[in-house]
């Protein structure tokens, strides 16, 4: 992430949970006091097979990667008064994920700024590192 975004410590209680679990992860944070989310997962999901065969879906934008994996890029999308967007990368039997708002929750606040705190160049940047598998089993998918 830039240095230029100001990053808070991980939100630990409901409705945004710390998950830490053998195959899922999950923190949300508030960037620049907004919210931002990041996820991996072991990859079973329908929207990889999707990726794969090139579909798009709405303004989700499927791509390969130079090392072969699929990334899927989202939004930005504005639904109950926030926007959102993201970045799915699946990887080594992994879909790390990261999301961002324009807004301190989820849905149902007035927006902080008129877009999310992190860009699409910036979620990609986050959800394609390798520090995603850094202590993570490996996985056949």
């Amino acid at each position: 992430m830039s240095p230029a975004h100001r990053v808070e410590d991980a939100l630990t209680v409901a409705p945004y949970p710390l998950v830490d679990e053998t195959a899922e992860k999950i923190a949300h944070f508030r960037v620049d006091g907004m919210l931002a989310s990041v996820v991996i997962t072991q990859s079973t999901s329908a929207f990889e097979w999707e990726c794969q065969q090139g579909a798009e879906l709405g303004n989700r934008v499927c791509t390969q990667l130079p090392d072969g994996s699929r990334q899927q890029v989202w939004g930005p999308d504005t639904a109950d008064r926030v926007t959102a967007q993201g970045v799915t990368v699946w990887r080594h039997g992994y879909a790390p994920a990261v999301l961002a708002y324009n807004a301190p929750e989820g849905k149902e606040v007035a927006p902080v700024q008129p877009g999310p705190a992190l860009s699409p160049a910036e979620l990609t940047t986050i959800a394609t590192s390798d520090v995603w598998f850094s202590g993570l089993p490996a996985s056949d998918g």
